[in-house]
């Protein structure tokens, strides 16, 4: 049981809240309107998991 309890909580599931992958990647790379940046910023405040994401699509593109 804890495997299964593990496993879920590393599995990246889309949510009905998250933005696309392809948002959350043009976020970070500054490709949005004003519009659509406030609107994922205000979601990042809350979501730890496409806070990741956003950092990883940040530090994909430096190397």
């Amino acid at each position: 049981m804890e495997e299964l309890v593990s496993q879920a909580v590393q599995t990246p599931l889309e949510r009905a809240d998250c933005p696309l992958p392809e948002e959350l990647r043009a976020y970070a790379e500054e490709q949005l309107d004003a519009a659509q940046a406030l609107q994922i910023a205000e979601h990042l405040v809350l979501c730890q998991r496409c806070r990741r994401q956003v950092a990883a699509y940040g530090t994909s593109e430096s190397g």
